[in-house]
């Protein structure tokens, strides 16, 4: 499973953007939000996820056991902050405290660090995977960082800035090539009657 630079290229093309759409206003404070944390504390990690949630159609259940467990979730979010590329049981560790969700972990990982992370929902999924049935690879971390791959090598082609560009140019904000690709995949669920 994966979406070729051609994939990106065409459904691209054809997407419309709503600047005035909460989506896409609300995206660049939540970037900033975790920008401009030095560090980033339990306290910066609970509001974060709850605002994320708002994204999301189900209500957010933080599952850490105690206060220990929350830091080294945080601990590993802190180490995203400062551009490392965690480990498939890290991710795991982080899922099984929010919502023991991929979707809701990729979106914490994806606002702070946007240069490594790419978000990871159904309709991204459906795009990335085509036809394959998506609920019970939703929650596989191998399926989720095949994406983050397929999204790294889209980003290296040869052309892709152009694309890149574009869709800066429909947001009226710059975003990073990993926010460009699944924004790209996310909307075009959209259109996928056309």
């Amino acid at each position: 499973m994966s979406f070729s630079f051609n994939d990106i290229v065409n459904a691209e093309e054809a997407i419309q953007s709503d600047k005035g759409s909460s989506y896409i206003r609300a995206y660049p404070e939540f970037l900033k939000y975790f920008k401009d944390l030095e560090s980033i504390n339990i306290h910066n990690f609970f509001i974060g996820a709850h605002f994320v949630y708002g994204w999301m159609p189900t209500i957010l259940e933080l599952r850490g056991k105690n206060q220990e467990h929350y830091q080294n979730v945080v601990d590993k979010i802190n180490e995203v902050k400062n551009g490392l590329k965690l480990k498939q049981e890290d991710i795991i560790s982080i899922a099984k405290v929010i919502n023991n969700s991929l979707v809701g972990t990729s979106k914490i990982l994806h606002f702070v660090n946007p240069k490594n992370y790419a978000i990871w929902d159904s309709r991204v999924y459906w795009f990335w995977g085509k036809d394959t049935p998506y609920f019970h690879r939703m929650q596989d971390p191998k399926a989720f960082m095949s994406y983050l791959d397929n999204c790294e090598e889209v980003a290296k082609t040869d052309g892709f800035e152009r694309v890149h560009q574009s869709v800066n140019k429909k947001m009226e904000y710059e975003v990073s090539a990993m926010r460009a690709i699944e924004w790209i995949a996310y909307k075009a669920y959209e259109y996928r009657d056309l």
